[in-house]
């Protein structure tokens, strides 16, 4: 039990379940916030139906995660530890501690180097071409209402995290104007501020696809998307005893959900597939 103490308490972490045999899983603090709003109460294997307050892309996936390692056969508990660092933070701690099995929130397939000896990936939660997302702006841009024109789309300014590499190369690619900054919270003060017009984000549940939070409502460009390359996968540590069976029953379980067609349903009910964005105009080919 002394190293679930000291995750909770030195890294300011919170512990959905705890439990001296069960097996670590870092998760973003303010994912763990909106999954628990979500939950209200109910355990993740649980869930059927992936929308309501609180439910979102990042939420949907560290469910995903315990489904997919239960389908597969993984039978012990699985702590969901709430972590308050940043996402290269949980990275190095899970290379560097043993004692964590995985990460909630996936990756990139390409792994940073630093950590190939350490890490490996799981099956894909997406594929090739499937990480799709918004041009989100202020609620009351003008760009909500109606379709800008391509220049216009264009000249917006974006505000992105510095560690957001993919992020930033995508934007680049497009040639966007864009500065930099520390971290999500600070993104959203860049905009509230007006000191820059755009972030991407994910597409978020609703008619509407509105991103609420606390002090801004954004909502998407009409007419426009952008496409990541690359897949997406669990990160799993190497060193975890219990890492070997984990990735095994995670990837059977992975496959078997997307075979069914449950992770794209869950996806769709999450906002994060729209059906109503496949026509407009991908900025990214």
């Amino acid at each position: 039990m002394n190293w679930i103490f000291k995750l909770c308490t030195i890294a300011l972490a919170q512990c959905w379940f705890v439990n001296a045999h069960a097996i670590p899983v870092l998760m973003s603090g303010d994912v763990f916030d909106d999954m628990q709003t979500f939950l209200a109460g109910r355990q993740p294997e649980d869930i059927e139906r992936f929308f309501g307050p609180g439910m979102r892309r990042d939420v949907a996936e560290a469910i995903i995660l315990v489904q997919a390692a239960r389908l597969g056969g993984y039978s012990d508990p699985i702590d969901l530890i709430s972590d308050q660092n940043t996402p290269e933070h949980r990275t190095k701690q899970i290379t560097a501690q043993s004692d964590v099995v995985a990460l909630a929130q996936p990756v990139w397939e390409t792994l940073d180097p630093e950590f190939a000896d350490d890490l490996t990936i799981s099956a894909p939660l997406l594929d090739e071409g499937e990480f799709i997302v918004g041009i989100y702006v202020n609620e009351n841009h003008p760009y909500t209402q109606a379709k800008p024109t391509l220049e216009e789309v264009k000249s917006l300014t974006f505000t992105v995290s510095a560690t957001w590499r993919r992020d930033i190369d995508v934007i680049e690619h497009v040639g966007w104007p864009h500065s930099t900054t520390v971290n999500w919270v600070a993104m959203l003060e860049m905009l509230a501020q007006n000191k820059a017009d755009a972030i991407l984000a994910p597409f978020q549940p609703g008619d509407e696809m509105a991103l609420v939070t606390p002090n801004l409502t954004l909502r998407p460009v009409l007419g426009y998307t952008v496409s990541f390359k690359g897949s997406r996968h669990f990160a799993i540590s190497k060193h975890h005893p219990e890492s070997e069976g984990f990735k095994s029953a995670l990837d059977a379980g992975l496959i078997q959900l997307k075979a069914e067609g449950r992770l794209r349903q869950i996806y769709v009910e999450a906002g994060f597939f729209n059906d109503s964005i496949f026509e407009w105009t991908n900025l990214v080919q």
